[in-house]
């Protein structure tokens, strides 16, 4: 799951949060532009491919 947020850094209680829902979380905080969109995407895809 990639979650894009306003806050600089989530804490660790709010990851946690995050978890149940899916894992690994991956945080990215605004603004952000497509190619940092992009790179973290690419890098999430092969942990993601794992999990399928």
């Amino acid at each position: 799951m990639i979650v894009s947020t306003g806050y600089q850094d989530l804490s660790g209680d709010e990851r946690a949060l995050l978890s149940p829902f899916a894992a690994p979380v991956e945080v990215i905080s605004k603004p952000w532009n497509e190619a940092q969109f992009l790179d973290l995407v690419r890098r999430f895809l092969p942990q993601a491919r794992m999990s399928a």
